[in-house]
């Protein structure tokens, strides 16, 4: 998808990748979910000194990543979360069935959570706002899902960073306040189910989801 599209150079080669980031799954899950389900050969890094080495915001002095997470492929050398998990569906195909304006419509849906998540991790009324804005937020991206999953019948970087945050969001609020806003999104909770069926998710459970 990207590479066709002149974004994104060559990735048909098999480096070893190197993930720089905190031992969680944070907001990084849908990455981590998406490197075992690509049976991706991968280390994690997640020793500060070392992510020093490629991380601005901890003193590097080369490169142009700032913090965590920080993804190195050969030359490649991407941090942000959002741009991280493209570049991964590019690389492993799960993105292979978007296109045209979907493409624009997938980087809006991954910033779309991006925002979610930003405002589960700081809303100081969790109850309120899981309450409103959070079902907000899901009617619109049901709306937003085509077939089994966000684009097709496989999913996409978006599926998986959308089960990584609904992971989140249950870790920090909602089990604790016995709520299970999915049940009234069918197309959604259907997604979340059929990620955490594959074999890889429930094989990989070396780490939190989430700071205690």
């Amino acid at each position: 998808l990207f590479q066709a599209l002149g974004l994104y150079p060559d990735m048909s080669h098999s480096n070893k990748l190197t993930l720089y980031y905190w031992p969680l799954l944070g907001r990084s899950a849908g990455i981590f979910r998406m490197l075992q389900e690509a049976k991706a050969d991968y280390t994690h890094v997640s020793d500060k000194k070392e992510m020093a080495k490629v991380c601005a915001a901890f003193g590097a002095s080369k490169g142009a990543n700032f913090a965590p997470p920080v993804l190195v492929d050969g030359e490649v050398k991407l941090s942000q979360s959002i741009a991280i998990m493209i570049y991964l569906g590019s690389k492993f195909g799960f993105n292979d069935e978007i296109k045209g304006a979907d493409t624009y419509r997938a980087m809006q849906l991954h910033n779309d959570l991006a925002d979610i998540a930003s405002q589960a991790t700081s809303t100081k009324e969790p109850g309120e706002w899981a309450s409103n804005r959070l079902m907000k937020w899901l009617a619109m991206l049901q709306r937003a899902v085509k077939d089994d999953f966000f684009f097709a019948a496989k999913p996409s970087s978006v599926d998986f960073h959308f089960e990584g945050l609904w992971s989140m969001a249950e870790f920090l609020f909602l089990d604790k306040a016995g709520v299970e806003p999915l049940k009234n999104f069918p197309k959604l909770d259907k997604i979340v189910k059929a990620i955490r069926a594959l074999d890889s998710y429930k094989k990989f459970d070396k780490l939190p989801i989430y700071r205690n």
